[in-house]
């Protein structure tokens, strides 16, 4: 390994009973080593005496191989590595349900807003179809109210009453006051309807 330049980004140690820092020789062999693969099996000389180890980076660990003893290694953040921006951290659960809820409940909002829309142009469209009818009805009943058939149907009813004109005319002549609708004698009401019915149609 070339460790003409050393990183000085990042401080090696190993550990017995405490933590110990490695020497800077070491710690640049280590950390060219890292550099090229972080997750790699490495044999480097290390130490004052120059002894042949197996560096196991993904599980930090350092072995001896002449002694065959087994030792725990760490990386320390330099002040360079510190100030690099941390890459966005994962999702938990929760956030990640959050958000499912929280799309599935603005698609449902949008999806009820179309259907009032859709709704309340329907419930508008069927009023005015109710107010023409009505119009229409309207209209309807006011030409029945001055037309034959109603006029029949009231007299039949007895809710109105004609009178003959030549029974008006007579009274008059005897100097009567006219009467109330309901003391009217039976010859005085005219109910001939037959007789002009063909006037009306």
């Amino acid at each position: 390994l070339n460790v003409e330049t050393f990183p000085e980004a990042a401080m090696w140690e190993w550990q017995d009973d405490t933590w110990h820092r490695l020497s800077q020789r070491d710690a640049s062999i280590l950390e060219v080593a890292f550099n090229r693969d972080p997750k790699g099996y490495w044999s480097l000389q290390l130490g004052p005496k120059q002894g042949e180890y197996e560096i196991d980076f993904a599980n930090m660990r350092q072995q001896n191989r002449a002694t065959g003893k087994t030792r725990n290694l760490r990386r320390k953040m330099g002040m360079e590595d510190l100030l690099k921006p941390l890459p966005p951290a994962p999702l938990n659960s929760m956030q990640e349900s959050f958000n499912t809820a929280n799309t599935l409940a603005k698609s449902a909002a949008e999806e009820v807003s179309a259907d009032i829309v859709k709704a309340l142009d329907a419930s508008v469209a069927s009023m005015d179809s109710l107010l023409d009818n009505l119009d229409q009805q309207a209209r309807h009943s006011h030409l029945d109210y001055f037309g034959y058939s109603h006029l029949k149907h009231l007299v039949s009813e007895g809710d109105v009453a004609l009178v003959r004109s030549n029974w008006l005319i007579n009274w008059a002549r005897e100097g009567k006051a006219l009467p109330r609708r309901q003391e009217l004698p039976l010859d005085a009401h005219w109910n001939d309807f037959g007789s002009v019915a063909e006037s009306f149609s």
